[in-house]
C-alpha cells in the first residue's frame, strides 16, 4: 500500500460503478477511496467511504476534511436528464472544476476524467463543446497529471432509463468488431473497459512514476482506452507530455 486516497465522482454511473469495485482489489496502490455523491450509498466495502455532498452550494458545502491523492471523474449527465443547456453545464462542467479546483489546493496529485468523443472548446455541438471546455479549464489548474479519457459510444446496462441511446447500442454492438484502422475510434467501447483503463493508467502512474517532476496532460482516444484495458505495456501511455 502507497497510503494513498483515491476520490471518485460520479460512482453511480455506468463508469464510475465499474471504476470504484477495482480500487479497493488486492493488488491497488488505493489504501482508502472516499465516493461522493448527492446521497448515501450502502452496503461499502471495508476500505470504502461516501460523502454525501451539496453539490450546489460548492465551493462553500465541500467537506473540509476531504482531500485525497488521485481524483477520478466519471461525472456526467444528458440534456434530457438535466432539463436544460445551463444545467447540464453545471453538471457536466461547473461541478466537476469546483471540485477538482478544491482538490488541487488540498494537494491533489493525479486526475482521470471521462469526457467525450470529439470533444472541442470550439465544437459547433454543445455537447462536444462543453466537455472540450472542462478538458480546457482542468488544464489550467496546477495539478501534476491529469488524463482526459474520450470514449466512443459507451456499451453497458444503466440504471436511468436511456431509450435512445440503448437503441444505439443495440445497433452500433455487431458493428463493434468490424471497426478496425481509422474506424477503431469511433467503435462502442464498454464502460466497464473504460473503468479498466482507468485504474491501470492511474496505477501505472502510481506504482512507476510517482516522483516524475512537471506537470503532464494525456488524451486517450477510444481505441487507446480499449487498447490499455488489455494490456499490461502502458511505457507511452497516451501520449503523455
Amino acid at each position: 500500500m502507497s497510503g494513498r486516497t483515491a476520490i471518485v465522482l460520479g460512482a453511480t454511473g455506468l463508469v464510475g460503478s465499474e471504476l470504484w469495485p477495482k480500487l479497493v482489489g488486492r493488488d491497488s496502490p488505493w489504501e482508502s477511496v472516499v465516493l461522493l455523491a448527492r446521497r448515501p450509498l450502502a452496503a461499502l466495502p471495508a476500505g470504502i467511504s461516501c460523502r454525501v455532498i451539496d453539490f450546489d452550494g460548492l465551493p462553500e458545502t465541500f467537506p473540509e476534511d476531504i482531500r485525497g491523492d488521485d481524483l477520478f471523474c466519471c461525472l456526467g449527465t444528458t440534456l434530457r436528464q438535466a432539463g436544460s443547456r445551463e444545467a447540464f453545464r453545471r453538471v457536466d462542467h461547473d461541478y466537476v472544476l469546483e471540485i477538482a479546483r478544491i482538490l488541487t489546493q488540498r494537494g491533489l496529485r493525479q486526475m482521470l476524467v471521462v469526457t467525450a468523443l470529439g470533444s472541442d472548446p470550439d465544437s459547433r455541438f454543445f455537447y462536444n463543446r462543453v466537455k472540450g471546455q472542462l478538458e480546457a479549464d482542468l488544464s489550467n489548474l496546477d495539478i501534476p497529471v491529469i488524463s482526459f479519457l474520450r470514449p466512443s459510444l459507451l456499451l453497458g446496462e444503466r440504471s436511468d432509463s436511456r431509450p435512445l441511446e440503448r437503441l444505439g447500442q443495440a445497433a452500433a454492438t455487431p458493428a463493434r468488431g468490424l471497426m478496425r484502422g481509422p474506424l477503431a475510434t469511433l467503435a462502442p467501447i464498454p464502460a466497464a473497459e473504460v473503468a479498466e483503463a482507468m485504474y491501470r493508467i492511474a496505477s501505472h502512474e502510481v506504482n512507476e512514476r510517482p516522483v516524475q517532476p512537471g506537470i503532464r496532460r494525456a488524451v486517450i482516444p477510444s481505441s487507446e482506452i480499449a487498447r490499455i484495458a488489455h494490456t499490461t505495456d502502458l511505457q507511452s501511455l497516451g501520449g503523455m507530455k
